[in-house]
C-alpha cells in the first residue's frame, strides 16, 4: 500500500487503523497449529464443561507439550466457550437445613432466649407460636 499510494508507514497505518509494529514484526506459526486445534477441538467436544486448563492437562497427558497460555490462545480464537453453570433453585421459603444436627444443638440455635421460672420463653406472641411450630417440627409432628 505504501509503494501505491507513495506515502510513509505512519501514514498508511494511521488510515488503516492499525498499530506500526504490526508492519514490522512476521508472524511465525509453529507447524503443529493445526493437529494441536484439532485435538483442542476434539477435547472441547468431548468434555463440554471444562476450560483450557483442564484441556491442557488432558493434552499433556495426551502428550503434547503445550503452555496453558497457548491453549487459551487458540481457544479464543476458535471462540470456544465453557457453558455458565446452573444456578440451583432452592425455594427461599424452606428454612434452615436442619439434616444432621442434633437436638440440643437445634434446641440452643432456636430457644436460647431467655426463660422464666417457669422455663417458658418470654417472648412476644407471635414468635411464641414460632416457637412452638419449632418445637413440633423437631418432635416430628406437623401442625
Amino acid at each position: 500500500m505504501r509503494a501505491e499510494l507513495g506515502v510513509s508507514e505512519r501514514r498508511a497505518c494511521a488510515a488503516l487503523g492499525q498499530h506500526r509494529s504490526t508492519q514490522r514484526k512476521i508472524v511465525r506459526t509453529r507447524e503443529d497449529e493445526a493437529a494441536l486445534t484439532t485435538d483442542i477441538i476434539a477435547l472441547a467436544k468431548t468434555y463440554g464443561g471444562y476450560g483450557y486448563r483442564r484441556v491442557t492437562a488432558l493434552l499433556r497427558v495426551a502428550g503434547w507439550t503445550v503452555n496453558a497460555k497457548r491453549v487459551e490462545r487458540i481457544w479464543r480464537q476458535e471462540g470456544l466457550k465453557v457453558p455458565q453453570k446452573q444456578r440451583n433453585n432452592v425455594s427461599i421459603r424452606r428454612g434452615p437445613r436442619l439434616v444432621g444436627i442434633k437436638r440440643q444443638q437445634l434446641e440452643r440455635r432456636f430457644f436460647s432466649s431467655a426463660r422464666g421460672a417457669t422455663r417458658r420463653a418470654l417472648k412476644p406472641d407471635g414468635l411464641r407460636c414460632a416457637a412452638a411450630r419449632r418445637r413440633a417440627m423437631l418432635a416430628g409432628r406437623r401442625r
